[in-house]
């Protein structure tokens, strides 16, 4: 999968930085299970630049298969998102709303998500960067434990994600994936594997992918996750 030539309107978006990078790397692992899932509709929340989205509507999108929707609160977002993919001569825009999270689409989405990929503000900041009025500090500022935008993720998704569906996310060791895990768990959100993790400078980065169960029988806890 290629990296996609990108466009951060004149730098009023984050830049793709070790964190987009490896949830690419991810994705690409990955790639030939999510053809052989053929997603109805796919959600990337928070699309930035739009790097990702374009990269997986290249082998997605020219089937026809695959719808994308992508949201952000930044609405420079949308006109880099729109550049990346004229950039890389991708005929088919995905749908962009301009909300937090999927404030505006949860009740429209219900259960029909079937793949969802999030690169979070996952920085752990003082809870008040978060309600910076800066759109680029909000796009890593994750409050305490840089949680407070993943665990707000979290009961978002339960109401949309479809059975068997496909969750894509980025995580820091110090977001303690085991309790982000710990929580999917009890609403029937499954970990399927540790897709990839890798030190980038200072930080330890890792990609996980969830499986909505079909059945509503939960599993039993599972043990610690180590990241080294």
């Amino acid at each position: 999968m290629e990296t996609p030539f990108y466009s951060t309107a004149n730098g009023f978006v984050y830049e793709p930085s070790e964190d987009s990078f490896l949830l690419l790397d991810g994705l690409e692992k990955d790639l030939q299970l999510i053809k052989d899932a053929r997603p109805t509709i796919c959600l990337e929340i928070g699309v930035g630049s739009g790097i990702i989205t374009s990269a997986l509507s290249k082998h997605l999108g020219v089937n026809g298969f695959s719808y994308f929707i992508c949201t952000d609160v930044n609405p420079n977002a949308g006109i880099a998102c729109k550049e990346t993919f004229n950039l890389n001569n991708l005929i088919y825009s995905p749908e962009i709303v301009l909300t937090n999270l999927i404030d505006s689409l949860e009740h429209r989405l219900q259960s029909n998500v079937d793949l969802i990929v999030f690169n979070p503000p996952y920085v752990p900041t003082d809870d008040c960067e978060i309600e910076s009025d800066n759109l680029l500090t909000k796009s890593w500022a994750g409050g305490i434990k840089g949680r407070r935008v993943i665990d707000k993720f979290i009961e978002t998704i339960i109401n949309v994600i479809a059975d068997d569906g496909l969750i894509y996310l980025l995580l820091s060791q110090e977001n303690q994936p085991d309790e982000v895990i710990e929580i999917l768990e009890k609403v029937n959100i499954k970990l399927d594997e540790i897709v990839i993790k890798r030190k980038c400078l200072n930080e330890h980065l890792i990609v996980l992918r969830f499986r909505k169960k079909k059945s509503q029988q939960l599993t039993q806890s599972i043990g610690k996750l180590k990241i080294s």
